[in-house]
């Protein structure tokens, strides 16, 4: 695993895709390349296209989806919580909200 940083995005694409051309050794195993949004993944992905001419075989998941497959992997029992999924959340805010609405900072939601 690596990590650059840099407040220049087309020095670490160059970067990116240095790293991978140095390690690419069989064309027919996947890289991933965590990515924060689509558009990352698109301009990350046109930019190594420029950079080999063709882009392959990479794999762009967001980091929970990632750390959801690492789990996968080493633990096979382990079971995907939803507790932080929004649906599951709405419900865990508003059981909460009942106990501090009454508390000052929570004003402009109980008028709401």
């Amino acid at each position: 695993m690596n990590l650059y940083t840099s407040n220049n995005l087309n020095f670490l694409a160059e970067r990116l895709g240095n790293l991978l051309f140095e390690k690419k050794k069989d064309p027919l195993v996947q890289e991933t390349i965590i990515v924060q949004s689509i558009g990352m993944q698109r301009w990350i992905s046109l930019k190594l296209a420029q950079q080999f001419g063709v882009l392959l075989n990479c794999n762009f998941p967001f980091p929970q989806k990632f750390a959801e497959d690492v789990f996968k992997v080493v633990i096979p029992e382990y079971q995907l919580s939803s507790l932080y999924e929004p649906q599951s959340l709405v419900w865990t805010i508003m059981r909460l909200l009942q106990h501090c609405i009454n508390e000052k900072p929570f004003q402009l939601i109980k008028q709401y």
